[in-house]
């Protein structure tokens, strides 16, 4: 009979609980003041590019997926550069828009994922999955149509209401897998809540996504790294691999950073987008043609 956790019990808990904790943390340093580019610099350098990385650790150090997916290794990024200079060029703010809701829709993505393995041996998944994109949904549209009150006020209604069955659900699960399965659909509701209706205007709700989505994503895939048949040595020790991939991201974020202030003006701009449309297109193949991997 299959495992009814991911990998084992601490570990789900640490998947569960340490990206919670650490997008807080960072939410929290900048909520209520100026945006501190001090901040959002090592969010991003230690969750942003470090969860793209990860994803190329996947992609490019599996000699079975680079492969199986040539064309999403080797013509698929500068096809994504070339789309996104051209579209930045006729319309930046479209880029912008098309960036948004991609974003989105790769978090909500990641999460729907994750719960789906957590509750793979459970009842009422439909229902489960119905949890794991309508909210977010509606959190996700107030910020869009800039806080209408009626609006939020039907979110929040909503969010308290989602939260408090989820926690009364808890409260009668008799199996360890519906304790964590229930566990993370309420800590996704929280962190989608924060991001969007509470730390939204603040911007500290941007940073807590980024740091929640890339660390957990950052620990999925070491996960699904070892236990593939062609492991990666860079996937052998947790340690390892965060340094390397946070390294990396960190490396990335400077050439960008660098490139934008002393070569090309929007460098930074144009190539990170097109770096996270490759990840969001790889993300959302890779992992469903590969997904018993991880199972």
């Amino acid at each position: 009979m299959a495992s009814p956790l991911i990998r084992s019990e601490v570990f789900d808990r640490f998947l569960i609980w340490l990206p919670c904790a650490a997008a807080l943390a960072f939410g929290l340093s900048v909520y209520g003041l100026s945006p501190s580019t001090h901040v959002f610099s090592i969010a991003m350098c230690l969750t942003g590019f470090g969860h793209v990385w990860a994803l190329f650790n996947r992609l490019y150090g599996n000699s079975d997926l680079r492969k199986r997916h040539w064309i999403l290794a080797w013509p698929l990024p500068p096809l994504c550069l070339l789309t996104v200079a051209v579209a930045f060029h006729f319309s930046p703010k479209a880029v912008f828009v098309g960036y948004v809701f991609g974003r989105f829709f790769h978090y909500v993505r990641q999460s729907y994922g994750i719960s789906r393995i957590l509750g793979k041996n459970l009842a009422n998944g439909r229902l489960h999955e119905a949890w794991i994109y309508l909210l977010p949904s509606i959190f996700f549209a107030v910020v869009v149509l800039e806080h209408p009150q009626e609006l939020t006020n039907f979110a929040l209604v909503l969010l308290g209401l989602g939260l408090l069955a989820l926690l009364w659900r808890l409260s009668r699960a008799e199996s360890v897998a519906q304790k964590f399965h229930l566990t993370y659909l309420w800590t996704h509701l929280l962190m989608f809540a924060l991001g969007y209706l509470f730390f939204q205007r603040s911007g500290a709700g941007h940073l807590m996504l980024v740091v929640w989505h890339g660390s957990q994503y950052m620990l999925f895939v070491w996960h699904c790294q070892n236990l593939s048949r062609n492991k990666n040595p860079l996937s052998a020790k947790p340690a390892f691999f965060a340094a390397i991939v946070v390294g990396l991201g960190t490396a990335t974020f400077g050439l960008l950073k660098f490139s934008d202030q002393n070569l090309y003006p929007h460098s930074f701009l144009i190539v990170g987008m097109a770096i996270n449309l490759h990840h969001y297109v790889v993300d959302g193949f890779i992992w469903r043609r590969s997904n018993r991997t991880c199972e």
